[in-house]
């Protein structure tokens, strides 16, 4: 397949990113360099096979000699260690210290057997007759080891994004290597992954605008390049799931998808880069994808952008039927979603025509039985592993938990047309609900999890982020640039902190079972604030 096969907003995505790519080739070291200083970036090992892609499908003079050189430079950073837990994995970057026989998931990335053995197989079943015979026997090799040395119990299902490419992975190896034991598990994981997912018709690992690209990429792996026709039902059906789930929380005026989200990378899919906002770039084309204007350079989150040849290649794109809910916002709508059981995870999101809220909400006594739960069963989110021993690591995870969960978010329409929004960050159980102008948090702060966390659970830390635009928060209302909440609870008075447009609000509760609402009004209301009308307080109207 070549540039011409693609349709036309993918061509214009695998352009972009191809072009954007170039300007971080390191020709002596055969990798993608991608920082703001050539000189002392990461020479990148994943980023380059997803070039390498984008090579071959442009063909350009000179893309050829270059992808291979690059996949050549990819392999010798593979580990080859029978019988170690790095086998089969790969250095993240050329020059990583070798991590020793005890390895923590902080030291090495074993998911990269997954992201890496997907696209060596697609540039196997692409242009394989453009390879020289000796780099694909060392491709195939590699995958080999890809495959055995994956632990049989480590791509749990509810690992969405991972167990979606590893099940496809194994149909596809083990058709290529006569391995039908290797298909009958990539089924059996498909099938289970499936199961979950109808159960309440959703992954676990909801609603995040970058991991649910992950999610389609590999959900379009199962029907493209899977060896397994059950795979390739299951697959269609999941993603047209996934898809019009999407469109119900996508706001296309706010070019954003509404909270909560189980992981997240950042608030404002028009100011990093967000797989989601790749695929829906697919669908409806750049100028109303929810992307960063024209970049160039380094941006944030940019390493992402070289997965657009592989979404692109694969034609990971929105349903027709659903296009115009990517570009137009219809309506004001509530949704309730229950995302699990055990533990029980509920999202509420509320959306109007320049606001959204979205909150999750789990039962208080779940300690953590959050999406972060942390099972026995589940090492990379087990704080009981050995991995926590090391109060380093555990100081890691606890940053990179509390990060990356949003159980309570709100965006909206600056007076300056920008993109403002509000995110709570605490690490422990959380029951928030959305509703028509309202935000609504409680919580229940534990000792052992406050022995364990630290602040990261015994803080409430409100993230704002107003572009161009100054707030000021007192206790009791918080005026923001188009925006005034009310504010109630027991949390006591917040400590407020301003870094450019940035501002964290941050309460410490001496109450264990800490509670705060937000009533929620416009500019043009926020003077009605203290009296109530006909039909209660003052809301946002409805346009």
């Amino acid at each position: 397949m070549r540039f011409e096969a693609l349709s036309p907003f993918a061509r214009e995505l695998a352009g972009e990113s191809m072009a954007w790519m170039d300007s971080f080739w390191d020709e002596e070291a055969g990798l993608l360099a991608i920082g703001t200083d050539m000189a002392t970036a990461k020479r990148d090992v994943r980023n380059t096979a997803r070039y390498a892609i984008g090579l071959f499908l442009r063909n350009a003079a000179g893309d050829n000699d270059r992808a291979c050189k690059a996949l050549d430079a990819v392999l010798h950073q593979q580990y080859d260690e029978p019988g170690s837990a790095l086998h089969g994995a790969f250095r993240s970057r050329a020059g990583q210290p070798h991590p020793g026989p005890d390895a923590t998931i902080f030291q090495f990335d074993p998911n990269h057997r997954q992201f890496l053995g997907t696209l060596f197989a697609v540039l196997l079943d692409k242009y394989e007759e453009d390879l020289p015979a000796d780099l694909v026997g060392r491709m195939d090799l590699a995958i080999l080891r890809m495959v055995e040395g994956e632990p049989p119990d480590r791509c749990l299902p509810v690992y969405s994004n991972i167990a979606l490419m590893h099940a496809g992975l194994l149909t596809w190896a083990g058709d290529r290597y006569a391995r039908p034991d290797w298909v009958l598990q990539g089924e059996a994981l498909g099938t289970e992954i499936h199961r979950l997912f109808v159960d309440q018709d959703t992954f676990e690992e909801y609603n995040s605008p970058t991991y649910y690209g992950t999610d389609l990429f590999a959900l379009a792996f199962w029907r493209c390049h899977a060896r397994s026709g059950l795979l390739a039902r299951l697959g269609a059906e999941i993603e047209s799931a996934v898809w019009h789930d999407l469109a119900r929380y996508y706001h296309a005026g706010l070019k954003n998808m509404c909270g909560p989200y189980s992981r997240s990378y950042g608030m404002d899919t028009k100011a990093y880069c967000a797989l989601l906002g790749m695929c829906v770039w697919l669908g409806v084309g750049r100028k109303d994808a929810p992307f960063p204007p024209a970049v160039r350079g380094y941006f944030d989150h940019c390493h992402d952008f070289c997965w657009g040849p592989c979404l692109a290649i694969l034609d990971t794109r929105v349903p027709r039927e659903l296009l115009s809910q990517f570009t137009d916002f219809s309506r004001e709508r509530f949704i309730e979603k229950r995302i699990s059981v055990k533990p029980d995870r509920v999202a509420t999101a509320w959306m109007s025509h320049t606001i959204m809220i979205g909150a999750e909400a789990t039962a208080l006594d779940a300690g953590e039985k959050t999406y972060y739960r942390l099972r026995e069963d589940f090492p990379e989110f087990n704080p009981v592993s050995h991995h926590w021993r090391d109060p380093v690591v555990a100081a890691q995870r606890c940053a990179l938990l509390s990060r990356d969960f949003c159980p309570a978010t709100i965006h909206w329409q600056l007076p300056n047309g920008k993109t403002g929004w509000m995110r709570l960050q605490h690490l422990g159980a959380i029951h928030a609900r959305a509703s028509r102008c309202r935000l609504d948090i409680a919580g229940h702060l534990e000792p052992r999890l406050a022995a364990r966390y630290g602040e990261a659970h015994t803080s409430f830390v409100f993230l704002i982020n107003t572009p161009g635009d100054t707030v000021s928060i007192e206790p009791d209302s918080w005026c923001l640039p188009g925006l005034t909440l009310r504010v109630a609870g027991n949390l006591g008075c917040p400590v407020v902190k301003a870094d450019g447009d940035r501002v964290a609000v941050t309460y410490m509760p001496e109450s264990a079972w800490p509670e705060i609402h937000f009533e929620i009004y416009p500019e043009a209301a926020a003077e009605r604030m203290s009296g109530e009308g006909p039909e209660g307080p003052a809301c946002w109207p409805v346009i």
